[in-house]
């Protein structure tokens, strides 16, 4: 009957769907075998290309409901100098002295560090691969990643599946930062795949401050620093701001 060879088609259909899928898994298992043995030469390490658009929208979300939660100021710096003058006409040992007050203000303008100070060569970097969203700093295990400029912690995570093991940015920090850029845009950036996290939501944080220590979790070929820079939530090229 037409119902029978209909529900023939649709399960014939099904299984070569099945098939298709099971070749695209294979062929990935295979390309993110043959990056780890390139990167494992090179130590380049980076990201397996596995990350996915809900992957990226599930970090959006994020890090915009985090922003709602906390406001950020402006840090300024006050420093005063004296300078003491003689007047002409005195006697010795009688100085009669002026004091002038020089005020000057920390700039607003952003200015960043590099995010592990004992790597500064990006070994990947912002478009290193299509769609890659930020620059590599591959690094021992356990080195140290700081602040690249001072802000406000807001969001300090774990993405982790459902048995627990680490997916995606795996153990990750945004900072909100102080500063804006040239045209006093909100900044926000953003350290991926730490061994560990040592400051919390909510922590205001300085300039070259700890923030984690270096590692591999979630979507990661070995250890190094994923670093992002965010302007109104847009990726943009940390060269930009690096020294």
């Amino acid at each position: 009957t037409e119902l029978e060879q209909t529900v023939t088609t649709l399960q014939a259909d099904q299984k070569d769907l099945t098939t298709r899928r099971q070749v695209l898994t294979d062929q990935q298992t295979e390309a993110n075998r043959l990056l780890k043995q390139l990167t494992d030469k090179t130590k380049a390490y980076t990201e397996y290309r596995d990350v996915t658009q809900n992957d990226l929208d599930e970090i959006d979300r994020q890090i915009a409901e985090a922003a709602k939660k906390y406001t950020t100021t402006t840090t300024t710096t006050t420093t005063t100098k004296k300078h003491t003058t003689t007047k002409h006409g005195e006697s010795a040992g009688t100085t009669a002295s002026t004091t002038k007050k020089h005020t000057t203000t920390e700039s607003k303008r952003l200015r960043l560090t590099y995010p592990v100070p004992s790597q500064t060569r990006i070994t990947t970097a912002f478009h290193g691969y299509a769609g890659h969203s930020g620059c590599d700093f591959a690094c021992a295990s356990g080195s140290r990643v700081v602040a690249a400029e001072s802000g406000t912690v807001i969001v300090s995570a774990d993405l982790t599946n459902s048995d627990g093991s680490y997916r995606s940015y795996g153990r990750y920090i945004v900072i909100a930062h102080d500063k804006t850029d040239s045209v006093g845009n909100s900044v926000y950036t953003l350290y991926a795949h730490n061994s560990r996290r040592v400051v919390s939501a909510g922590t205001h944080v300085h300039r070259g401050q700890l923030i984690a220590y270096s590692g591999s979790t979630g979507n990661s070929t070995g250890p190094h620093c994923h670093f992002e820079v965010r302007i109104h939530g847009e990726v943009t090229s940390p060269l930009n701001y690096l020294p």
